[in-house]
């Protein structure tokens, strides 16, 4: 009763809106990330819920066109995991073409996708997640990574297909 009288506008007494949790990652997981022709512009951080930063990779430590795999062992809890690309065109840009085809994913400790990052990112992606040693494996939903590089040509292409399980894959250009 606002100023001691009814509410002339209900419609504005809720509000609802679309949460979406964090995943759940296993506490020990392996980053693989492949640079593209330019790592100078690419930073990966992972950060624990208070701000600590846990892990980097920093473009001084990276070549061009190569794949880095690290193994990140973690306390139970709240992380969050970022790559920021500096120069706002990710790890692959489909109108930069001459900047190499990259990509970051992560794997469990058995080699199965568990969650892939958008190369085409622009300026990054950060993904918030719950490391849990008491994860358990979705085995209903199957993780894909799939890249098409170059996106533009009218030579030919590289297609990169990673599945989390087996599935039949029909590609359609």
């Amino acid at each position: 009763q606002p100023n001691g009288k009814a509410d002339a506008w209900p419609a504005d007494n809720s509000l609802t809106t679309t949460y979406k949790a964090p995943i759940t990652l296993p506490n020990v997981f392996v980053l693989k990330y492949k640079t593209n022709n330019r790592p100078a512009d690419n930073f990966i951080a992972l950060h624990n819920a208070a701000g600590e930063k846990l892990f980097e990779k920093l473009p001084t430590s990276t070549v061009p066109n190569t794949e880095y795999n690290d193994t990140i062992s973690l306390a139970a809890g709240y992380h969050r995991l970022q790559l920021t690309d500096t120069s706002g065109n990710g790890l692959q840009f489909w109108a930069q073409p001459q900047q190499g085809d990259g990509f970051l994913r992560l794997y469990d400790t058995s080699g199965r996708l568990l969650y892939v990052f958008e190369s085409d990112c622009g300026a990054g992606e950060a993904l918030s997640f719950f490391a849990s040693p008491q994860y358990k494996p979705d085995t209903v939903n199957i993780q894909a990574a799939f890249s098409m590089f170059p996106r533009r040509t009218k030579d030919n292409i590289q297609l990169d297909i990673e599945l989390s399980t087996s599935a039949k894959v029909a590609v359609k250009i």
